[in-house]
């Protein structure tokens, strides 16, 4: 419908039937039936970006409702409760149980009234509580919906938990990679393959899993030598496996791609963004965020922090 706005309307019904037919629509025409053997009827190209349309819509109507409670345009310091989207995944971050199924109840009205419904079974819970940290696994109601507290979630392929450790962080990101190297150290024996497509294969999968998200997350020291002995660690297993395992240190395999390095780089490459932004934004909020709790007689560290250390190890300052 939105790449048919100069087109007649009977076309642009047309191609939007067409999503949840087994036939396809050119701009003027129709072209060939394809049969579906399996899967979802999402296939058209048009399907995220009408979804993205409506979803929106939701929310725009959802800060209407709840107006007061919530604000989806957010400037550069973060005020709960906020909606944060990204496709089909929705987290709602909020102070209360009140306002949290205040939201929630009209959310899933609003979701219902445009044909979607809550994943109820997927939707869970993080609680962080400064005075109580013990917070054990529980489901409470929220709306009628039984949901699940959890101590780490995992929300685009970043770790979220609820004591403030960015020592419990390290370790949950850790678990996914070591469960795959595991997975393919016996297929590397049996296969009697080279250590340096070894390395290759750790290169494209394991290490991505264990870098994905890090450039927007404020890592000290012992976080990065804590990932540097996980990335040793995986690697040397991986290399065992195989044959003509060459007697290097890992910044030498890796040829100084560590996962340190990569991590600098990103970081920097990142900054990019936070620059082009309006001021205020919702995304300048990061860079001073913070995401642990204050130790006593130190500052906090923040995201910014980290983008300094980086700078300085190149030589170099943000105004540069």
């Amino acid at each position: 419908m939105i790449a048919l706005l100069h087109k007649e309307q009977q076309n642009s019904s047309k191609l939007v039937d067409s999503l949840n037919t087994r036939q396809s629509y050119g701009l003027d025409k129709k072209i060939q039936s394809i049969t579906k053997r399996k899967g979802v009827k999402q296939g058209c190209p048009l399907s995220p970006r009408l979804f993205t349309i409506v979803l929106d819509d939701v929310l725009r109507t959802l800060e209407e409702l709840v107006s007061g409670e919530i604000r989806l345009d957010q400037d550069a310091k973060i005020n709960l409760p906020v909606i944060s989207s990204f496709a089909n995944d929705i987290i709602v971050l909020g102070d209360s149980t009140t306002i949290l199924t205040n939201i929630m109840k009209n959310l899933k009205e609003l979701l219902i009234s445009v044909g979607l419904k809550l994943n109820e079974t997927k939707t869970k819970m993080l609680v962080r509580d400064p005075i109580n940290k013990s917070i054990a696994k529980q489901t409470q109601e929220i709306n009628g919906v039984l949901i699940t507290r959890m101590d780490t979630i995992k929300y685009l392929g970043t770790y979220l938990t609820s004591k403030l450790s960015r020592r419990d962080t390290i370790k949950a990101r850790r678990k996914q990679p070591i469960r795959n190297a595991k997975g393919l150290i016996p297929f590397i024996k049996k296969s009697k393959m080279h250590w340096k497509i070894a390395k290759l294969i750790y290169i494209m999968t394991i290490s991505p899993s264990m870098t994905y998200g890090l450039n927007i997350v404020a890592l000290t020291k012992s976080n990065r030598t804590r990932l540097r002995q996980y990335e040793r660690e995986i690697l040397k297993d991986m290399l065992q496996a195989a044959r003509n395992q060459p007697k290097l240190k890992t910044q030498e395999i890796l040829e100084g791609k560590t996962i340190t390095k990569i991590m600098k780089v990103r970081r920097i490459c990142y900054y990019g963004p936070f620059l082009r932004r309006d001021q205020p934004h919702i995304l300048n909020s990061a860079l001073r965020y913070t995401t642990t709790e204050r130790k006593v007689e130190r500052p906090i560290y923040t995201w910014e922090d980290s983008l300094r250390q980086d700078f300085s190890y190149h030589n170099r300052n943000q105004e540069e």
